[in-house]
């Protein structure tokens, strides 16, 4: 059975005026959520960000359990605001390798040119002079041009991931 892996992260104002809301606030939200039918997730505070880590089985693709999980929050009764969704699309070099179970040294010798057919992606943008921020959906699809991915999926959930948060922040937006 496969299981679609993902975490949902949530407004901070679920939390109350404080970025924790407190222990009692926490673990409400945690009943509302499970009470919900949402035992397949579990719900944390992570940086101060509250968040549902889900592992949905039985789903046809990474969209299917993701608007799932959603439509039973909406049941929970409590003002759940999704912020966002993760795996998100961008990238540090370490990250790709994580993503990808590569060794970070491949990565970086992929992005010099000095392995493989050159012209990986441009960075997104640059934190600093020597971190660089790539963009998933650009590397996932030049992995998958030039043979390096070792299941199609990857490229599909990208995809899917950055669709279902662009249509968040637009819904958000509007």
């Amino acid at each position: 059975m496969k299981t679609n892996s993902f975490r949902i992260v949530f407004d901070r104002d679920i939390l109350g005026k404080t970025v924790h809301g407190g222990e009692q606030d926490e673990l409400a939200l945690a009943n509302a959520l499970y009470e919900a039918g949402l035992d397949d997730c579990s719900f944390l505070i992570d940086g101060g960000e509250p968040c549902l880590d889900c592992d949905v089985e039985n789903a046809q693709s990474l969209k299917e359990a993701v608007r799932s999980v959603l439509r039973r929050i909406s049941k929970c009764g409590k003002p759940f605001r999704v912020a966002r969704l993760e795996p998100g699309n961008l990238v540090t070099p370490s990250e790709i390798a994580r993503r990808l179970g590569v060794s970070r040294q491949h990565i970086q010798q992929l992005i010099f040119g000095l392995r493989g057919p050159g012209g990986f992606p441009q960075p997104f943008c640059r934190v600093s002079d020597k971190s660089a921020v790539y963009q998933w959906t650009d590397v996932v699809h030049w992995m998958q041009a030039h043979q390096y991915l070792k299941k199609a999926e990857i490229v599909k959930n990208a995809e899917e991931m950055e669709k279902l948060n662009r249509n968040l922040a637009t819904a958000v937006m509007a």
